[in-house]
């Protein structure tokens, strides 16, 4: 039984205990009796690292529930001043939202507090019970929906919400101690917003919060830090002003743990537009070096002060110990440096993901979990590493496919996300060459899904588009194939301009050639038509991504690929390509068929690029690239080289048949 499964059975063990609160107990003092539920949750969170059985899980369950029952009784047996019974209330809460499946037990004694708060401040009481009616707000509105997670739950809350803030606005022209808790519910509706998935009014919002200004400098950056997360999660762009906000959060201003949040979210945002990592990586190296010991678990880190007396703790699971950041690291570096797997000296994929899935493994046995906490809290950090784990095993796949461009053996793999399991089978059906049809309906069948990501749903659209429009090259059924190519490469512009893959230079040239190569002889018999202002405005693209990254011909085939100076100019950032081998012999190709004509610079093109195909176990890109040169090298009658390229294309060509291609 997995430790989720051990879970959440004993959750339900533990909230049969709480049937009955009577306790068989000698009256007490009140607070030596809250001592012992306090003594009895601390023990329990205590112990939680060390539960390995279900023996064990059943002992830790029991302390839960004693304090829950010790809590309960408090309640029910002493007369409560209205902040005793806010202390035992959230206190009980807490404990009945971490650890069992009771949340209407949760909302009932929350309400209840509600109305005993709303009637203290009718009477007169105002000021002295503000800041625990607040508290119990934060919770109905937040916590426990949090915890239901259904739309049903979020849009109630939601409602409640903005009436609050309405009433708390009213009260600000009276008394300015409210503006702090405005802006806390403001920031409530906008995570309910959010969790709604109503991307426009979560902007819209998150523009008014900013707006305010405020002077908590750790309240500013939270807000930054969480709303940029959110963007990048969705893969919505970031905005330059996000951007500049993010930028601006300094570790003097921020606990060190939340400046390593803002630097990987910085790393993430570079490594979707395929930028150079090198410099973001060295500001990793000075924050490790001045603050290592500072990045493991501190109380500290997760709380945000809003202002004299206003503390809010957060929850603590987004931070990470340096340890995670370490290991996290090394995953995006692998992910950042993947197309260059091919290259012994810079294969960081090759070392970095082998790492990776190794040190994993090791903490799914033994989470990094240094203070004491929940065994929830436990799973959480659990099922996080689980899904690192996956994510190295989708990555390490991706990675052989590159290195030996054979279908993946993924019974073997422990991939939990259901589509980028779908992709790779998808792929392993495209790599096999199984029935092309067939390959296109897997594809197209991903795209249809609703929560597919981004960069899922692109590449099978772009597999598929690419499939048929080989079809209509070889005029097989031309009408309908060309008709639904239309239609997938409409849906390719749409998921590239709404989403923050529109800023990956890498995708842009990708898509520019996929264009040129469907639209152009001689790299189809049957042209897709297109209009000249389509044409011309393609060719020009292609154009500037080629001469802006055009190989160097002054030597052999380096065993780091550099772009060539384009008259002693350094090459424009905004065009500049990660140098994956398949890009640079695929730009090469289009740009040396399409753009020169010099027949000498036409034989070096074509000679360094079949050089750069033996480095890829791509056996078919590797004969249409030797054929191109074979073809240069007769009409520039260099008879030679011409004899030596036919001997090795008939050999490649036997190999190729012999595989069934």
């Amino acid at each position: 039984m997995s430790v989720s499964e051990r879970v959440e059975r004993s959750r339900y063990f533990a909230g049969s205990w709480l049937l009955d609160a009577s306790m068989d107990v000698q009256r007490l003092p009140l607070p030596a009796v809250y001592e012992l539920a306090q003594e009895y949750r601390n023990h329990a969170y205590a112990v939680s690292k060390r539960v390995k059985t279900e023996s064990q899980l059943s002992q830790y369950y029991t302390l839960i529930s004693m304090a829950i029952r010790v809590l309960r009784y408090i309640k029910q047996a002493y007369p409560l001043s209205i902040e005793q019974d806010a202390r035992a209330t959230f206190d009980l809460v807490d404990l009945l939202l971490k650890e069992t499946h009771d949340l209407d037990m949760a909302e009932s004694y929350l309400s209840s507090l509600r109305e005993r708060l709303l009637n203290h401040q009718m009477s007169g009481s105002r000021s002295s019970v503000m800041g625990l009616r607040m508290h119990c707000e934060l919770l109905l509105l937040c916590r426990v929906p949090t915890e239901r997670n259904t739309k049903f739950h979020y849009k109630a809350a939601l409602r409640s919400c903005e009436q609050l803030l309405k009433y708390l606005i009213e009260l600000k022209d009276t008394d300015r101690s409210f503006e702090d808790w405005i802006e806390v519910f403001r920031y409530v509706s906008l995570s309910l917003n959010r969790k709604l998935g109503k991307h426009s009014i979560v902007k819209a919002k998150y523009a008014e919060l900013s707006e305010v200004g405020s002077h908590h400098v750790q309240w500013r950056s939270f807000i930054t830090l969480t709303h940029v997360n959110y963007l990048l999660n969705n893969r919505l762009p970031v905005p330059l002003p996000d951007w500049q906000r993010l930028d601006s959060i300094r570790i003097q201003d921020v606990p060190p743990r939340w400046y390593a949040w803002k630097l990987l979210l910085e790393l993430v945002m570079q490594i979707y537009e395929d930028k150079n990592i090198t410099q973001r990586l060295l500001q990793f190296k000075a924050l490790f070096a001045e603050y290592k010991t500072s990045l493991d678990y501190t109380c500290d880190d997760c709380n945000v002060e809003m202002a004299k007396g206003l503390t809010l703790s957060l929850n603590s699971s987004f931070l990470l110990s340096y340890k995670d950041i370490k290991n996290l690291l090394l995953l995006l570096q692998s992910v950042s440096y993947l197309v260059n797997c091919h290259d012994k000296k810079a294969n960081f994929s090759i070392k970095f993901l082998a790492k990776v899935m190794s040190s994993t493994k090791k903490s799914l046995e033994a989470p990094d979990i240094l203070n004491d906490c929940s065994i929830g809290d436990i799973d959480v950090k659990v099922s996080w590493y689980a899904k690192v784990l996956s994510l190295s095993q989708f990555y390490q796949v991706w990675q052989n496919m590159l290195l030996v461009a054979e279908a993946p053996s993924l019974p073997n793999q422990h991939i939990s996300n259901k589509h980028q399991s779908e992709l790779l089978i998808a792929l392993s059906s495209h790599l096999s060459h199984e029935d092309e049809l067939l390959v296109c309906q897997q594809y197209e069948a991903l795209t249809e899904s609703i929560d597919v990501s981004n960069e899922i749903r692109l590449i099978a659209l772009v597999n598929s588009y690419l499939i048929r429009t080989t079809l209509v090259s070889r005029n097989v059924g031309r009408q309908e194939q060309a008709k639904l190519c239309n239609s997938l490469w409409e849906q390719i512009v749409k998921c590239w301009t709404d989403s923050d893959l529109r800023n990956s230079t890498t995708l842009d040239c990708t898509l520019t050639m996929v264009w040129i190569m469907s639209h152009f002889e001689p790299f189809t018999s049957n042209p897709m038509p297109a209009g000249e202002s389509d044409k011309s405005q393609q060719l020009e693209k292609l154009r500037q991504y080629y001469f802006a990254n055009k190989l160097s011909l002054a030597d052999d085939v380096p065993s780091r690929i550099e772009p060539e100076d384009i008259a002693g100019d350094s090459v424009e950032e905004s065009l500049s390509l990660k140098k994956g081998l398949m890009m640079q012999i695929l730009l090469n190709y289009l740009g040396g068929r399409l753009f020169e004509q010099d027949l000498e610079t036409i034989c070096q093109i074509s000679a360094k690029c079949y050089r750069l195909a033996k480095l890829q176990n791509f056996p078919i890109v590797f004969y249409a690239v030797g054929f191109w040169h074979l073809t240069n090298c007769t009409i520039a009658m260099k008879t030679k080289e011409a004899t030596i390229m036919s001997a090795k294309l008939e050999a490649l060509e036997k190999k190729l048949q012999k595989h069934g291609l």
